[in-house]
């Protein structure tokens, strides 16, 4: 399994052995543009991830943890942190994940912390659908 999460579409699609199974649209992300260089900046991180965990989650119906930061993400932080640019942390804990505001995601509003949040039936049957270890590639 690969997953393929555009920004500009707005959409995540799963594909399996290279063939296309699924696309989800209105997908949300966070609440600011631009490259994720900490925790906190709001931003959602573009580039190669590998789904590494799994919970139910009260509000959010399913996490699928990434492996954010990667190395180039903590090359990114390193060096924003020596020119006083960020935080001692580059942070962690980004995902993809439901909604508790379902209007927001069909409205095409960015409302994350740095997430991917998908709309609760989507995110379930995505969590049921691809094991961890599966690569997730986020692209503007």
């Amino acid at each position: 399994y690969v997953v393929v999460v555009r920004r500009s579409c707005r959409t995540l699609s799963v594909y399996r052995h290279g063939e296309w199974l699924r696309t989800y649209e209105h997908v949300s992300f966070g609440r600011e543009p631009g490259a994720k260089v900490y925790e906190g900046d709001l931003r959602t991180p573009s580039g190669l991830y590998q789904i590494v965990g799994r919970r139910q989650h009260p509000r959010w119906s399913r996490f699928l943890l990434l492996d954010y930061p990667n190395l180039k993400d903590r090359d990114t932080h390193r060096a924003a942190f020596a020119s006083g640019l960020a935080p001692p942390s580059a942070g962690g804990q980004v995902g993809i994940h439901g909604t508790d505001k379902p209007r927001f995601n069909e409205l095409g509003i960015d409302w994350t912390f740095g997430c991917i949040s998908l709309l609760g039936p989507d995110v379930r049957e995505l969590y049921d659908l691809v094991p961890d270890g599966t690569l997730v590639l986020i692209e503007d």
